[in-house]
């Protein structure tokens, strides 16, 4: 059997007419990865190491070595640990055509093909594997730290990806899409949606959902923070703003009360104990980290507003967020705290004590009339 090669693969442009062939905009990882891949000269270096393997002209071509260690890598990062799964899912995606240069009018490699060709390359898989992890900075990190927003977060490591990839596909994708593009009637794009966003619903709890059509509410999170971090890596490689920094001790209480009651009091109340608004509840923020008050800020997580740099700036977000850990622990000077429960239920308190307080006065200064 003689050795495909990627530019044997080469064709003439097809004459279509536009609109007649079906496109795909493409999976913004596999995009960028399939970039650095050829600057890296992926092709050439396995087209070279794999020549051994093969008849010298004599045979048909074989599956083009390149196109065989970019279905590894597909099964990598979609976790998927089949042949078989791999090549279904190759076959019914545009966006992994595209990343293995398969018009819409080819048929991609099916699972007896893999196989032969991992037979025959198996010793080689591991060689493929050490260049990759010696050049991973620049081919797998890179297609994942040129996104904007993440370029600046140099803890993003291209195995964080790649293992928030596999959870991804196994905890998310449902609702999301295998390209986090989103299911129509179950969940949103995430293309774009950043880092921060990610962080926020995860680290609180709201995602994933059991039901899509339920509200997101704060829940104990069902990822470990390492988890954590590896799905808010991979999401962040779509581009959108990194987690923020935050640091309440460069904000000033009494502006974050000013800020707080402006914007916020009216639903979650001037105490942070939340409240109800119409169409859901503003929670209550006591279990609200720093970073989470002002990524919820600048979010906007469900009925909630974003609120933009332009409208607050990092002054008055630090300044919410230092308010907001203050109000956990008022001091409540010449009166009853009752556990800070809000001022509704406090107000039904005071009406209550008030009520009991009323029947015990007339008890004792009534009269008892004879019959």
């Amino acid at each position: 059997m003689a050795m495909g090669t990627r530019k044997g693969r080469e064709r003439q442009e097809e004459i279509w007419y536009r609109s007649e062939v079906a496109e795909a905009p493409g999976h913004p990882f596999y995009r960028k990865l399939e970039a650095k891949l050829k600057e890296a000269g992926f092709d050439r270096f396995c087209e070279e190491e794999c020549k051994r393997y093969y008849a010298d002209g004599v045979g048909r071509p074989s599956l083009v070595p390149g196109v065989y260690f970019r279905l590894m890598l597909i099964g990598f990062f979609e976790g998927i640990d089949s042949e078989r799964g791999i090549a279904w899912r190759v076959a019914d995606s545009l966006s992994l055509r595209q990343f293995l240069g398969y018009g819409i009018d080819e048929s991609t490699p099916d699972h007896v093909t893999i196989s032969r060709t991992r037979r025959l390359l198996a010793r080689l898989l591991g060689v493929v594997s050490i260049a990759l992890l010696a050049y991973g900075t620049t081919v797998i990190a890179g297609a994942t730290a040129q996104a904007p927003g993440v370029a600046d977060q140099a803890t993003v490591s291209a195995s964080a990806v790649a293992q928030g990839r596999a959870l991804f596909v196994q905890a998310c994708a449902t609702c999301h899409g295998f390209d986090a593009r989103g299911v129509p009637g179950m969940g949103p794009s995430l293309i774009g949606v950043g880092a921060q966003a990610a962080d926020f619903y995860l680290s609180t709890g709201r995602m994933p959902l059991n039901n899509p059509r339920d509200p997101p509410v704060r829940n104990p999170p069902i990822f470990s923070r390492g988890q954590i971090n590896d799905l808010v890596a991979y999401v962040g490689s779509f581009g959108g703003p990194p987690i923020p920094v935050v640091d309440p001790a460069r904000g000033n209480l009494a502006h974050g009360l000013q800020q707080f009651a402006l914007h916020c009091a009216g639903c979650h109340q001037i105490d942070a104990a939340g409240g109800i608004v119409t169409g859901g509840i503003a929670p209550p923020l006591d279990q609200a980290t720093a970073v989470q008050v002002v990524e919820a800020l600048r979010t906007g997580p469900f009925l909630m507003p974003r609120f933009t740099a332009q409208e607050l700036s990092a002054y008055d977000v630090n300044s919410i967020a230092r308010y907001v850990l203050f109000a956990r622990h008022p001091v409540d000077r010449g009166g009853w705290g009752i556990g800070h429960i809000g001022p509704v239920p406090e107000g039904m308190v005071a009406w209550f004590i008030a009520f009991v307080a009323l029947v015990l006065v007339a008890r004792l200064i009534g009269e008892r009339s004879e019959v």
